[in-house]
This record gives C-alpha cells, sequence and structure tokens, in this order.
C-alpha cells in the first residue's frame, strides 16, 4: 500500500507541482480507498468469507497506517530534499486561496492570515507527524470504519 501511494503521489508530482499540491489529498484518498477495500475483500477471503467487523477494521486500519506512514515519510523528502521549491509553489498557492477569501475575512483578518502565511514553515518534521495523526483519525480511521460494515460477514449457520 505505501508503494502505491507512495508511485500515485510521484505520478501526480510529475504531472505537474502545482497539480501536486492542490489534488494530491484527493487523489490519494481515492487510491486509499481502493486499496482499503481490496486489503479487507482479501483478508475476508483469507479468513473464508467470514470477518466481523473489528478483524476487517483493524486489517484495514493497520494497512493504511502503514502504508500512509511511507508516504508522509516520501512527501516530506520530497519536499525538503528531492525538490524544496515545492515549499514556494505551496506558500504561493496558500496566497492565492487567501486572495480569493479576503473579502470573508475583513482587512483585519486578512492581514493576520497574511502574516501567518509569509511567516509558515511548510513541510517541517513537526507538521509531518502531525499531518500523520491527523491522517489516522480521517480519512483512515473512518473509512476503515465505513468499509468494514460494509464488508463484514457474520458466520451463519451451526
Amino acid at each position: 500500500m505505501g508503494a502505491i501511494l507512495i508511485a500515485s503521489s510521484f505520478a501526480l508530482y510529475f504531472t505537474d507541482p502545482s497539480i501536486f499540491i492542490n489534488a494530491r489529498t484527493w487523489v490519494l484518498l481515492m487510491v486509499l480507498i481502493v486499496l482499503m477495500v481490496k486489503t479487507g475483500l482479501d483478508q475476508r477471503r483469507l479468513q473464508e468469507g467470514v470477518m466481523s467487523f473489528g478483524e476487517a477494521f483493524r486489517s484495514m486500519f493497520m494497512a493504511t497506517a502503514i502504508g500512509v506512514f511511507f508516504c508522509t515519510v516520501f512527501e516530506y523528502l520530497l519536499f525538503n530534499f528531492i525538490d524544496p521549491g515545492l515549499i514556494e509553489i505551496q506558500r504561493e498557492i496558500a496566497l492565492e486561496a487567501l486572495d480569493k477569501m479576503s473579502g470573508f475575512l475583513g482587512e483585519d483578518g486578512y492581514d493576520m492570515a497574511l502574516e501567518r502565511i509569509e511567516e509558515q514553515d511548510f513541510n517541517t518534521v513537526g507538521q509531518s507527524v502531525m499531518g500523520y495523526f491527523m491522517r489516522l483519525i480521517a480519512p483512515n480511521a473512518l473509512f476503515s470504519a465505513l468499509i468494514a460494515l460494509i464488508i463484514k460477514r457474520n458466520h451463519t449457520g451451526p
């Protein structure tokens, strides 16, 4: 799972760095969901078609936790060592988004947000670790639970 997430991330990066920054969350989420379903169905098949909600959740959550960990490490290396220019692209995209929202924030809110973006260190180790743990909650735990509800199969019969 980690290798597929890294390959997907790398493919997006090579397509266009700004597309990578803007679309990676949604593209990787779709890839992750497909891989979660495959993981759960493979586990159910290994258990001869019977799997509780807890077993389904555990197998998918653990697989995604490991896969997302490797993808997070890759993205940290990509932003900080392979192509540090991505950080500046990320900052520019954040500034463009702020400009689009300027009417909603008011002058003081806009100035404060602008200052935070300009001073922010993007993709530090701390941010990568925090991002990883946030991904464990949503989408990993959330989608693992939803998919587990769908693919679980309780034992029927005597």
